[in-house]
């Protein structure tokens, strides 16, 4: 993020439900990639353009969905 934010790009990280500060910490086990998914699909929906989505991980499954 930082590199790509020095060239110029606006970039965001979020936290998926369950992880970092987000909600949903204690039921983390039972939460599926759908609710990543909307998790993604929630914050892109706020933001001012069309987005590049980057995931690594877990969540380049959920990106890539």
């Amino acid at each position: 993020m930082k590199y790509a934010a020095r060239m110029g790009w606006d970039c965001y990280a979020l936290s998926l439900r369950g992880h970092g500060r987000s909600f949903g910490r204690r039921m983390i086990h039972r939460w599926t990639l759908l609710d990543y998914e909307k998790d993604v699909l929630a914050v892109v929906g706020e933001l001012p353009g069309r987005p590049i989505l980057v995931g690594h991980s877990m969540v380049g499954t959920v990106v890539q969905r």
